[in-house]
């Protein structure tokens, strides 16, 4: 007999359902079930059971909130979270205590969280048979039978239980002791200071953004634009760089009467289909594109992760999908067909025979738990689309729109740079126009082709006469100020707000 943990209850019978559909449910307690099964008994949790006590309770002098640093122990005591909370605890412990019991298999969610999840518990415990962890990228019945077939050691993911302890105890011993601290200093009774390990640093981001715009100072200066003739009938358009106005007024007044030899560079470009979505970029483009929240779209990741099997595992850094994944697209295709969501860029994918391409797939090998997120490969919707709410949908289709876009070779973009100089006062002065065209745009057809930026042409290394030029006067703008979308990139990317050069590297290893 194997004990299946689940993180959930509706995860419990979901996963009942895959394994051993007639398992019947057990009542452990009010409101508190398991199923049992001939092969199988289904545990559930209800997340965390467990969490760090607090200072007062560790020492009753920490009560009073003080700015000096609490002496708390290295190895937080641990305490079960609720009543309800010790229910299910009792419950797991009473399974996991049988003696029929030969295997414990963790399912919770395969993050450091989910990990966190279990090692609370199992520290509570006295687990005698094998512990082992099913690794669940789908919530689909297929996705979860072939997470239980491929279960490893649980002693395999003991780095990811670390992690989630470290993230426990900075989260606790940074955000208490700073919360504390600055309620006392800058706050008061019903006016806390809340501080923490993310809070804290992003909160300091955003006043580094308001203070470098607040003192900003706007500088005006000069662009020198310059028309010639073309080998058409209108005028080619070329821009100098950054000018005084003294300087942009004595340059325009030697222009007229030049004659202008061009430098023209044509070349094109190819440009891949985006990498897939981790976590981070789906939020970005839903505030983007759709003008969802990024805390509204991660609800939405884990209800279409857990409620309706339509996607993969919604907290992941990795933007690629294994080689055993890649073999079965056609599969994510094909549940995509007929649902009337992209059935056009099904029917290309299908009559031109398209592959996945390469970039977007892991070729190095080596585990990964976290594949990039991605329309389920057993998913279902042609009849649960239409069950899903506006935003739900606008967020699957990103995700069903960039995965399609992994089909389709690279854009072919023709880029044309033209350049022209003149001396003055012994100064080489330079002048350009760019010009830019979609040839082929492969993918950028689903994503939304750029406009094309076109420019007269002339012949490279030939002269063109003067037609008329003019001063545009500009100014340096502030930088912006962050919006969802922008912030979130910058959390990303927080090594450049860091001046320490060791921790620059550290962030860098980990954005």
């Amino acid at each position: 007999m194997k004990v299946i943990v689940a993180e959930k209850p509706d995860v419990a019978k979901q996963l009942r359902n895959a394994l051993e559909p007639s398992a019947k449910a057990v009542k452990f307690a009010e409101k508190v079930y398991y199923y049992m099964g001939e092969q199988f008994i289904f545990v559930p949790l209800i997340g965390h059971l467990f969490r760090a006590q607090y200072p007062q309770e560790i020492n009753e002098d920490y009560k009073q909130w003080k700015i000096e640093k609490m002496n708390l122990p290295e190895i937080l005591p641990l305490k079960i979270i609720s009543p309800i909370a010790n229910t299910y605890f009792k419950c797991v412990k009473e399974v996991t205590s049988r003696k029929d019991i030969d295997e414990v298999v963790v399912c919770t969610d395969p993050d450091r969280e989910g990990q966190l999840i279990w090692a609370l518990i199992e520290k509570n415990l006295n687990i005698k048979v094998p512990i082992t962890r099913a690794t669940l990228k789908e919530q689909t019945p297929k996705g979860r039978l072939k997470a239980y077939n491929s279960r490893k050691p649980n002693s395999n993911y003991k780095s990811l239980e670390e992690a989630g302890l470290g993230r426990m105890q900075a989260d606790y011993l940074i955000g208490l002791h700073a919360t504390r601290a600055n309620t006392v200093a800058f706050g008061g009774f019903k006016n806390i200071v809340n501080e923490g390990r993310v809070q804290s640093p992003t909160r300091y981001m955003v006043y580094l953004n308001d203070k470098e715009i607040k003192n900003f100072k706007p500088e005006d200066y000069a662009v020198l634009q310059l028309e010639t003739e073309s080998d058409e009938d209108k005028g080619l358009v070329l821009s100098s760089g950054r000018l005084t106005k003294e300087d942009a007024e004595k340059i325009k007044e030697v222009l007229p009467g030049n004659q202008f030899k061009m430098t023209k560079v044509e070349k094109d470009t190819k440009k891949e289909a985006p990498k897939l979505y981790k976590t981070n970029t789906v939020l970005i483009d839903a505030s983007n594109k759709c003008g969802i929240s990024a805390t509204r779209t991660t609800e939405i990741l884990q209800t279409l992760y857990q409620n309706y099997g339509l996607t993969t595992y919604p907290r992941t850094g990795i933007e690629q999908i294994s080689v055993s994944s890649a073999e079965e697209v056609m599969k994510i295709v094909d549940s995509l067909d007929g649902a009337g969501i992209v059935d056009d860029i099904i029917n290309e994918i299908k009559e031109k025979k398209l592959t996945y391409q390469k970039h977007l797939i892991n070729t190095k090998g080596g585990d990964m738990p976290h594949e990039a997120i991605t329309p389920t490969f057993d998913g279902d919707p042609k009849s649960l689309f239409d069950k899903l709410s506006k935003d739900e949908k606008e967020v699957y289709i990103l995700i069903a729109k960039r995965f399609l876009q992994g089909f389709y070779p690279p854009a072919v973009i023709s880029e044309t740079k033209v350049t022209t100089s003149i001396n003055y006062n012994n100064e080489k002065i330079d002048f350009g126009a760019k010009g830019k065209a979609i040839k082929e745009p492969s993918w950028m057809k689903i994503s939304g082709i750029p406009n094309d930026k076109f420019i007269p042409s002339v012949t490279d290394g030939h002269s063109y006469s003067y037609i008329d030029s003019k001063i545009q006067m500009k100014q340096t703008k502030p930088p912006s100020r962050f919006t969802n979308a922008s912030l979130l990139d910058a959390m990303e990317n927080a090594g450049k707000y860091v001046d320490d050069k060791e921790a620059k590297k550290i962030l860098k290893k980990i954005e």
